[in-house]
């Protein structure tokens, strides 16, 4: 889970010069959204194992503390007053799941 100021984000997908690795990010982004419901299912389920610490051992040591990372989040960027695009935790536990 990364916060970001909105002045360092970039749209990927016009500056993706190698037509294969464009394809792969189009087909990855195309699955997500196919597959939207499904993998919000999943990062509530690992998210709600996560909270009740119901995790395998394996599954623990490859996972971010996410309760650290929620309580901290929320000052980035407040300091120089720079608007802050923050990409949920679903949408990162996804990544995570897949």
């Amino acid at each position: 889970m990364i916060p970001v100021t909105s002045d360092v984000l970039t749209e990927l997908l016009p500056i993706i010069e190698d037509d294969k690795y464009r394809e792969l990010v189009i087909n990855q982004l195309t699955y997500l959204n196919d597959n939207k419901r499904k993998l919000i299912k999943k990062v509530h389920v690992f998210y709600n194992l996560y909270l009740k610490n119901h995790l395998s051992p394996n599954q623990k040591t490859r996972c971010c503390d996410f309760k650290v990372l929620e309580k901290n989040y929320k000052n980035f960027g407040k300091e120089n007053g720079k608007t802050i695009k923050y990409f949920s935790l679903i949408c990162n536990l996804v990544i995570f799941l897949i």
